[in-house]
């Protein structure tokens, strides 16, 4: 999503620091609300992304950290974040996620 979003550091803008606990009926939600949260912080703080740390995820509760600057230079604009052909996969190496953003 974030690779999507694109955009462009320029000096001397705000730093954003945001901590997060969401928590959910089950992962899918989980996902979607977590990256809905983050698009909302690229839409209405005008967020680029610096680092985005996942703290953890266990029994549907996240707990993350973000740290951004603002920035008005973005290549494309996410709509929202959407459950259309949304798969999560475990696979040996963690887990592999089918997402379908509405742009």
């Amino acid at each position: 999503m974030l690779s999507l979003i694109g955009g462009i550091a320029e000096n001397d803008r705000e730093i954003i620091r945001e901590s997060y606990k969401l928590s959910a009926q089950d992962n899918e939600t989980l996902l979607i609300d977590w990256l809905t949260e983050l698009l909302y912080l690229v839409e209405d703080r005008h967020a680029l992304f610096t680092s985005v740390r996942v703290e953890m995820v266990e029994n549907c509760v996240l707990h993350a950290a973000v740290t951004a600057q603002t920035s008005k230079n973005f290549t494309k604009h996410i709509k929202a974040v959407t459950y259309h052909d949304l798969a999560i996969k475990k696979i040996p190496d963690g887990y592999e996620v089918t997402i379908v953003f509405d742009v």
